[in-house]
């Protein structure tokens, strides 16, 4: 089978003191696309105002000719010395100038393209045309933002040196894009059934008890169209729609209040935040998945939930989460209500989850299977923790998805640090030994304590 090729465009905009370089990019171009097609299936193709078919003299026709191909295009490359273009009789601007002006501002609103821009050095000079100081003023522009790539070179050959290093870094970085897309996708499996258009997806989660704020509060939020929910739960649903969207399934999904379940969620994907308060989760993952690696036992009140892992072993893991005891000895002895403080970023803590995926036992074909998903943490961090792990470590998820029908079911620490998820592991072999270490008051302190050292 012939391997599918990933075809990026690159559009250039150059003006005509720049002519050396320009041709010099084709030939760059061509060397790339010999290598990296062969290895990561990546083809360039380069896109100029010279390659854009003319289809009148009208200025208003040509510029919008330019903003369509421009919006085509992956990234843009900016080659620049002291001319900015020459502007035609009865024209407003050159048209590198309205390229350029175009580029910026395709930019703006797409954050994921960006300008990769050179700009030949230019000797000193007392007097400066209005071509220069356009440029000059380009190039601060540029320098400021960091969403745009600026260098400067000093002839043709360091500008080919340049550029060649250049756009292997930034084809490598858009081939791992493209990779994390895939493993996503094999991730998040998601089946329909019939009648359906397409996958249905429910994102379930729980919102804040009302007993559970003040009467200043309450009162605040029966007045909103939502309930309160939860600041690291909301990170977690964040992370979550944006990776669903990311593979494609933005029009797919809704998300609802465990209080506010579809009707017809039987013939939905569901992915259920914070299993530990989702009575209806619990109940499913109980009668559904008898063989399933982990429980989550819930105390009784004032009693935090524990998870019950078994390990490749097949030993029973019991599992506590240390972040009270991490909060308590670094949070101010003030009151713990003013989250205002800035004091609450500047700490270290831990949490523990699991991510589960099941089939939901889907029975009308293989390829109709329902997904269940289960993100379950012992408190919100963990929650936020899981689905950072999803989002950011798609990559320690190829050895658990060789098989789309596969269960999967993995435990995961999660590192608090500075006002956000630091790092995410999998420890889905630790044995009752090793957690107990982990969560002890003496590996507590000495965390704190090192993290301090640094900070």
């Amino acid at each position: 089978m012939e391997p599918l090729y990933q075809h990026l465009k690159m559009f250039v905009a150059s003006p005509g003191d720049v002519a050396e370089e320009r041709a010099s990019v084709e030939n760059i171009v061509k060397r790339i696309n010999d290598i990296l097609g062969e290895t990561l299936h990546i083809n360039l193709n380069i896109v100029s105002w010279e390659n854009i078919p003319p289809t009148t003299n009208t200025e208003d026709v040509q510029e919008e000719n330019i903003n369509k191909k421009i919006k085509e295009c992956h990234f843009f490359l900016l080659i620049l010395y002291k001319r900015y273009g020459t502007i035609a009789k009865n024209a407003r601007k050159s048209n590198t100038e309205r390229e350029i002006d175009t580029i910026i501002e395709c930019v703006k609103q797409e954050k994921k393209k960006q300008i990769i821009s050179y700009f030949k050095e230019i000797s000193s000079n007392e007097d400066p045309g209005p071509q220069e100081k356009k440029i000059k003023a380009l190039q601060k522009k540029l320098a400021k933002d960091h969403h745009w790539f600026y260098k400067s070179y000093k002839d043709a050959h360091d500008f080919e040196i340049k550029l060649i290093h250049d756009l292997y870094n930034l084809l490598l970085k858009m081939h791992t894009s493209s990779y994390k897309v895939m493993q996503l996708k094999k991730f998040w499996k998601f089946g329909q059934v019939d009648g359906q258009k397409g996958p249905e997806i429910a994102i379930i989660y729980p919102p804040v008890a009302k007993d559970n704020l003040s009467d200043k509060i309450t009162n605040f939020w029966q007045k909103k169209l939502v309930p309160y929910i939860n600041f690291e739960d909301y990170k977690a649903l964040h992370k979550i729609m944006k990776n669903i969207s990311m593979i494609g399934g933005s029009s797919s999904y809704r998300v609802y209040s465990k209080y506010n379940l579809p009707t017809n969620i039987g013939d939905q994907n569901t992915v259920w935040v914070c299993l530990p308060r989702q009575a209806k989760a619990l109940e499913i993952l109980k009668r559904d998945y008898p063989d399933r690696k982990f429980n989550i036992i819930l105390g009784k009140k004032n009693v935090e939930p524990q998870i019950e892992w078994i390990n490749s072993k097949g030993e029973k893991v019991l599992i506590k989460s240390p972040l009270y005891s991490y909060l308590k000895r670094q949070r101010p002895a003030k009151d713990t209500r003013d989250n205002n403080d800035v004091n609450f970023e500047n700490i270290i803590a831990k949490d523990f989850a699991v991510v589960a995926r099941f089939d939901k036992g889907n029975k009308r074909g293989e390829w109709e299977k329902l997904k269940n998903y289960f993100i379950a943490g012992l408190h919100g961090l963990g929650n936020w923790g899981a689905a950072w792990y999803i989002d950011r470590k798609y990559s320690d998820l190829d050895q658990f998805t060789d098989n789309q029908y596969d269960n999967i079911q993995i435990l995961l620490e999660v590192t608090y640090q500075d006002g956000r998820i630091s790092d995410v592991r999998s420890i889905s072999d630790i044995t009752q030994k090793e957690i107990d270490e982990m969560i002890s008051t003496k590996n507590v302190v000495n965390v704190i304590k090192k993290y301090k050292d640094i900070t």
